[in-house]
């Protein structure tokens, strides 16, 4: 009879769906050393389960990043081209179209309670877009941000009620808030066994990375890295790279000093984030919780401080805008590990639902990673100290015994925009007059450490800034990492045969900064063949945008 109780007991056990806490950060890069600096991070969530040391975004920049991970799908299939409203950035169209059919509606009406808290969509709340009544479908709490990220001086919206925030850290904080309000949700969880679904979506280390004041000076003595793709000539690059560049040098002193100041301005507000995953594990633990928990880390977007001589921002279709940060724990991952294989954000969707042991829609474009972390490799000592840039370097360039990567192309692909108009600093440079840039001054920043030189101009977008790439991945194997880009001057999905205005590829096991075009040498046959199997996937659809 005892015997036969802890069989049933073994069994009601198994038969818990498991919980899903999903960690969102803004911005937040891998390939500078964004996850550098997150002791929390390292030993509660990569330490406790996987490493994905090739997490990528499908296209680098919040809205599109972000509606691809709502959806399960690639931007070309769900029409968020950009941050405003008319880029479908939460418009009447995404309302009505992908909102219903996120991972929540899913997930809620599978008996999870599910909870969203922080930045949303670019253009959350906005009257446009239906104002802060609106409240997408399937969370039970909802906890919104209106508009971009910011820090103080907001509103959000609390299950449809709008709520303003001023400029009073221990109340405003939004970080804080925002892990407030999920610290609240996980306790009102109580002893229920029911699953719960948790986004935590802050808004580091998105500009105006504004740090928390115990944070702000924390990492006076760091300088943003300098591999040689910082201010690196621009040979080979596409035209707005290269205007921009030869417009803007990074050899100026004030803008090295600038990027310098983002950067610990950037790592300061990640050290609120890492306090949010501390009180999480903490909170999960004290409700026995833990072990039945998934833990999902990841960003939505790189981000790039010198790099070709551009002072900062992302959309570009380089490692460090597109190679992203991700971790992962939880039931059935091992401790300590590594995931070598491309997981994008698009398959985030299918992988919620592949722990709640729910089937995807077929209509996603992703696919679930649950099977490649259950079977995650365990990493050496040596290894699994090693700050997630360097590991995720390793892995690319082939230097990691072990770390063979399972061949997978995928899309990467983007539409460049320009706002019109440019602040004085920017005026009189050459070819910059369709660039969209804004100024960075000393008044741009109300919380220390402040910028102290003139003010610079900062470009970051142009409407022929608009790509298809296809990456590959396949470090360790006979087809090693590569990735080749077709730029275009208007959007290729409008108009069907567009021929790219400009070509590049790089070999990343030898050429990880991305310094040397190797478009021009290859074959006719070579170039058919990539621009053949990259077109393909401009128009791909479910599990066709999944190559192998």
């Amino acid at each position: 009879m005892k015997a036969l109780l802890l069989v049933l007991l073994a069994t009601a056990a198994m038969a818990i769906q498991p919980s899903i806490v999903f960690i969102l950060t803004d911005d937040q890069d891998l390939i500078l050393g964004g996850a550098d600096h997150m002791p929390n991070l390292k030993k509660l969530v990569a330490d406790q389960g996987a490493t994905l040391t090739n997490f990528f975004t499908s296209t680098p920049v919040c809205c599109p990043s972000r509606a691809s991970i709502f959806s399960g799908r690639h931007l070309h299939n769900i029409g968020v081209r950009n941050n405003s409203i008319a880029g479908n950035c939460s418009s009447p169209y995404w309302q009505r179209t992908s909102e219903p059919n996120t991972f929540a509606p899913l997930l809620q009406r599978a008996g999870y309670t599910t909870m969203f808290a922080g930045k949303y969509l670019n253009m959350y709340g906005s009257p446009a877009a239906g104002g802060t009544a609106h409240v997408p479908p399937g969370w039970s709490r909802w906890v919104g941000l209106v508009g971009n990220s910011i820090y103080y001086d907001y509103t959000i919206s609390i299950d449809g009620v709008a709520e303003q925030h001023g400029a009073d850290y221990a109340k405003d904080y939004l970080t804080d808030l925002v892990a407030n309000h999920s610290i609240t949700f996980l306790h009102n969880q109580g002893q229920s066994s029911k699953p719960f679904f948790l986004m935590v979506s802050p808004p580091s280390c998105h500009d105006p990375t504004e740090a928390a004041p115990q944070h702000a000076t924390a990492f006076s003595n760091l300088s943003v890295p300098r591999p040689p793709s910082f201010a690196a000539g621009n040979s080979g690059k596409e035209w707005f790279v290269t205007k921009v560049g030869s417009g803007f040098p990074m050899s100026d002193p004030n803008r090295q000093h600038y990027v310098d100041l983002q950067y610990r301005r950037r790592l300061a507000t990640l050290l609120s984030v890492d306090d949010l995953i501390g009180r999480i594990v903490e909170t999960l633990t004290q409700m026995d919780r833990l072990d039945s928990t998934y833990i999902v880390f990841a960003s939505d977007n790189g981000y790039h401080l010198g790099e070709f001589n551009l002072l900062k921002d992302k959309r570009l279709p380089y490692e460090f805008d597109i190679h992203l940060p991700s971790f992962v724990r939880g039931p059935g991952i091992p401790s300590r590990s590594l995931v070598t294989a491309a997981v994008l954000n698009i398959d985030l969707f299918p992988t919620f639902l592949d722990m709640a042991s729910l089937g995807p829609p077929t209509t996603l474009d992703g696919k679930s990673a649950l099977p490649l972390l259950r079977q995650a490799v365990s990493l050496d000592s040596h290894s699994a100290s090693l700050p997630p840039s360097e590991l995720a370097h390793a892995v690319t360039r082939g230097l990691l015994a072990g770390s063979e990567t399972a061949p997978r192309d995928f899309l990467v692909e983007y539409y460049g925009e320009t706002s019109g108009g440019l602040p004085p600093v920017c005026q009189g440079s050459p070819d910059v007059n369709s660039l969209e840039c804004y100024r960075e001054g000393p008044e741009m920043a109300r919380v220390p450490p402040h910028y102290d030189g003139p003010t610079l101009c900062s470009c970051q977008d142009v409407r022929n800034n608009t790509y298809r790439c296809l990456r590959h991945v396949g470090a360790g194997t006979a087809d090693p990492d590569y990735v080749y880009c077709e730029f275009f001057t208007e959007s290729p999905t409008d108009t069907p045969g567009l021929q790219p205005y400009h070509v590049e590829m790089y070999a990343l096991d030898a050429d990880p900064w991305q310094l040397t075009n190797q478009a021009p040498s290859l074959t006719p046959a070579r170039r058919a063949g990539l621009h053949a199997n990259l077109t393909s996937l401009g128009s791909c659809r479910g599990q066709g945008c999944y190559q192998r």
